[in-house]
């Protein structure tokens, strides 16, 4: 049985540098698609040009089991859609990152990740399309500028001039449904964190100012969130 012994350690340590190689072939390719089309080596010493809206040939990379441990929310995202190179869904990325390592005390995990893309979206790291999401750095210019202000496609012109448009009717106030789902999504992306109906009002402008503050009392107290004079309340404490 001793004999056997060495044999074992070996083959754990093989298995472990093989893990070990994964992980690092998946940094390696984070940071080429991080760079934004800077320079790599290629397999002979030479350097090669690499730019993510030019690799047609590129193939998907295949992250390690637990890449995402460790990491913040936005950054598995990206480190996610960088390593698929295509479109996905918010259910597809929820699951990636559940399987992948990421931990949620949410009971909706597609809603944080919904909001966490949106406010990615609108920092400019993302771009939303019918399929799906993907980040912005793997599209030329022309297409993330049409994107940048929350269309899904490039406007069309009109063919002929339009008659005086009348004042656009302001949007309708949400359902009281739809609207506890959006406030849900947004304050479980906010664990720990001091929020008021202000921020309620930032996140989601379409509604009311009265709306948000009785929405946010509401699950707060639901939720038996801790509040200060001031009126802030306390996610999840």
């Amino acid at each position: 049985m001793a004999i056997d012994s060495p044999m074992l350690d070996l083959a754990g340590m093989i298995k472990a540098l093989k893990i070990h190689r994964e992980a690092i072939d998946a940094a390696i390719t984070n940071l080429m698609v991080a760079s934004g089309g800077m320079v790599t080596a290629s397999e002979g010493g030479a350097a090669s040009a690499f730019s993510p809206t030019n690799s047609g040939n590129q193939q998907p990379t295949e992250l390690p089991r637990g890449a995402f441990l460790g990491k913040s929310l936005p950054a598995a995202v990206k480190l996610y859609l960088s390593a698929v190179i295509k479109k996905q869904t918010i259910k597809e990325i929820a699951a990636a990152l559940r399987e992948g390592g990421v931990e949620s005390t949410s009971d909706n995990f597609e809603g944080v990740i919904s909001g966490c893309l949106h406010r990615m979206k609108a920092n400019g790291e993302v771009l939303q399309f019918k399929e799906g999401f993907a980040l912005a750095e793997f599209y030329p210019a022309h297409i993330r500028a049409s994107l940048s202000h929350g269309g899904s496609s490039p406007r069309k012109k009109p063919k002929k001039p339009a008659k005086k448009a009348k004042p656009a009717k302001k949007p309708p106030e949400l359902a009281a449904e739809s609207l506890e789902q959006q406030v849900e999504a947004f304050t479980s992306a906010r664990q720990g964190e001091w929020i008021t109906f202000r921020d309620i009002m930032i996140a989601l402008p379409d509604i009311s100012r009265q709306a948000a503050a009785s929405t946010l009392g509401r699950i707060a107290k639901a939720r038996g969130w801790e509040k200060s004079e001031d009126g802030k309340y306390r996610v999840g404490a």
